[in-house]
């Protein structure tokens, strides 16, 4: 195990979502007073996250401890998965690539799916139509 293998510094990389996904969970929450699809879809972001990170420092190979991770992506991870993600680890632009891929798109279209799904009023967050500054609707007509 060479220090300067390109997934150390990816896995060191790692540890800025890590610490931001509960920061801006945390405002998310405060902001949206809707604290259980806020905290669900990052929960599921720093899974995401700990998974890559389990699989940069203990393989050396995709197929081995990021199968987790594309299982975990299931419905985006089946459109993006080919031969080159299965690479493996040959340099930090592969990396980051499969980072993008596997835990921003398919991870963010999936926490998108769980905030969506368990936004109480069933808006999915959006306003409904509903005059939401505190004012009465104007008329219409």
């Amino acid at each position: 195990m060479d220090a300067s293998e390109p997934r150390f510094w990816a896995a060191a990389f790692l540890a800025i979502p890590l610490a931001a996904i509960p920061m801006n969970c945390r405002l998310l929450a405060a902001r949206t007073q809707k604290s259980a699809p806020v905290w669900a879809a990052g929960g599921y972001l720093i899974l995401l996250h700990l998974i890559c990170l389990y699989g940069l420092l203990t393989s050396t190979r995709f197929g081995t401890a990021f199968a987790q991770l594309a299982i975990c992506t299931f419905p985006g991870s089946a459109l993006v998965t080919d031969t080159l993600t299965m690479r493996g680890f040959g340099t930090l632009g592969d990396l980051a690539i499969n980072y993008v891929r596997f835990v921003c798109f398919c991870g963010g279209l999936n926490a998108l799916l769980i905030a969506g799904c368990l936004w109480p009023d069933g808006t999915g967050g959006r306003s409904g139509g509903k005059n939401t500054r505190g004012r009465p609707a104007a008329p219409r007509g």
